[in-house]
């Protein structure tokens, strides 16, 4: 099959990064076969796409996302990002293999929406599963056509002992209110006590 998308800017990825206006690109056989300057030749195409009001260009590249926190997004949302670790990494462990797919393919949906077609899955959730269930995010990126790569985050010492809350050492952590703030919304500060 051979298309020919007229667009009103394409952005190439060539050597001199060209950028068209207008342009055109004729894609045979899910391969880019031709590009330029222009509206293009004329031709007997088997599908023409009128993108005049659009930009046509490679797909981004997400090089950092974690996939498992997606079902995840805004719980917690004003807590410190120490102690909000704490409560996202107890989410995961409890993620079943369906909830890591669903959660990468959520992400996944929120990429190629945007234009990202590829994506560096930087994955951690302290599952029992196998793999910490990474497999699973791997399928669903496989299973919606996504290039991408997984990176098991790994680490010689637990998360906890990197940012001085030591529970056998200060178990009676509380969360004090700041006084004096203007707006009615509860800040939180850590004391031990």
């Amino acid at each position: 099959m051979t298309t020919k998308i007229t667009a009103g800017t394409v952005v190439t990825a060539n050597s001199r990064m060209q950028v068209w206006q207008p342009g055109y690109v004729i894609v045979r056989d899910s391969r880019i076969a031709e590009a330029g300057p222009g509206p293009g030749p004329d031709g007997d195409f088997e599908e023409r796409i009128d993108a005049r009001s659009s930009i046509v260009m490679p797909g981004l590249v997400n090089g950092h996302s974690h996939s498992p926190s997606n079902l995840l997004k805004g719980t917690w949302s004003r807590l410190p990002l120490e102690i909000w670790r704490q409560y996202i990494r107890a989410g995961w462990r409890e993620y079943s293999d369906e909830a890591i797919y669903v959660s990468a393919q959520l992400g996944i949906v929120e990429m190629i929406r945007t234009g990202c077609t590829s994506v560096m899955d930087h994955f951690y959730t302290g599952s029992p599963l196998p793999h910490m269930g990474a497999l699973n995010a791997v399928a669903a990126m496989a299973d919606a056509g996504m290039r991408g790569g997984l990176a098991l985050t790994l680490s010689d010492r637990q998360y906890e002992t990197t940012v001085g809350i030591y529970t056998k050492t200060c178990p009676r952590l509380r969360a004090r209110r700041s006084s004096g703030s203007r707006d009615s919304r509860v800040r939180s500060r850590w004391k031990i006590s």
